[in-house]
């Protein structure tokens, strides 16, 4: 995840290229964080990381277009 949250996708047509899409307001700036697909939701769901200041323990959902924040709090990173 970027400093700025902006988000890059893939555009699904041939041949592929690659969208920015601004994101604001998103998570912060992170590493080692973990991404997963919520099918069910259609969403892709962002939890913890490192944002240079320690691990974070927060949980963000990407709708496509948009962050939307859930959680302050989760298991330990």
């Amino acid at each position: 995840v970027r400093a700025d949250a902006a988000m890059r996708v893939v555009n699904g047509q041939c041949p592929l290229t690659w969208e920015e899409r601004a994101a604001s307001p998103g998570p912060s700036a992170r590493v080692g964080y973990a991404m997963a697909y919520d099918a069910q939701r259609n969403e892709h769901v962002l939890f913890g990381g490192d944002n240079g200041n320690g691990p974070v323990g927060d949980t963000w959902a990407w709708n496509g277009s948009s962050w939307r924040f859930v959680a302050s709090t989760g298991p330990s990173p």
